[in-house]
């Protein structure tokens, strides 16, 4: 999802196209998922138009979208996570985003930060189902002793 302000030309749009967002300021935050976004926007553009330019700020998210709704630049954001009720921003699709974004994740049984526990629940909602190991097959030590398996959940994608 691209985020704009809701007076940018394109936000009456239903959906935008790379190649409308080629002559757009970028807007990223420094930390979090920014880097991540920064090599998509480069990647996207890659070859096919410069990028004109990609600002990166050490903001929170919140700031980020008030700079967005100030109309300071547009920014990418996994649709999942948009909040619907933030004013003067528009969300709209990249129908042409080539897929998915794979990712994943690995944490300790014994964390038990909500934060966390809401992320596992989101990225079960969203991942695949992996295969269950085979029963018959079990991790052995040197002295032949078996091993638990670590049981990790791996989301396939963000879309």
């Amino acid at each position: 999802m691209v985020a704009l302000s809701a007076r940018h030309s394109l936000a009456i749009k239903p959906d935008v196209e790379w190649r409308e967002l080629a002559d757009e300021t970028f807007l990223v935050r420094q930390s979090g998922p920014g880097r991540q976004i920064h090599g998509l926007i480069v990647a996207r553009a890659a070859g096919k138009w410069p990028t004109r330019t990609i600002l990166r700020f050490h903001v929170g998210r919140d700031t980020l979208l008030s700079m967005i709704a100030a109309g300071h630049g547009i920014s990418l954001l996994v649709r999942d996570l948009v909040a619907p009720s933030t004013a003067n921003v528009a969300f709209l699709p990249v129908p042409d985003e080539p897929g998915t974004t794979p990712f994943s994740a690995v944490w300790s049984p014994r964390n038990r930060d909500p934060a966390l526990l809401n992320l596992l629940t989101l990225a079960m909602k969203m991942g695949r189902p992996r295969p269950k190991p085979d029963s018959r097959q079990s991790a052995t030590n040197s002295a032949g002793m078996v091993q638990p398996l670590p049981v990790l959940f791996a989301a396939d994608s963000i879309r």
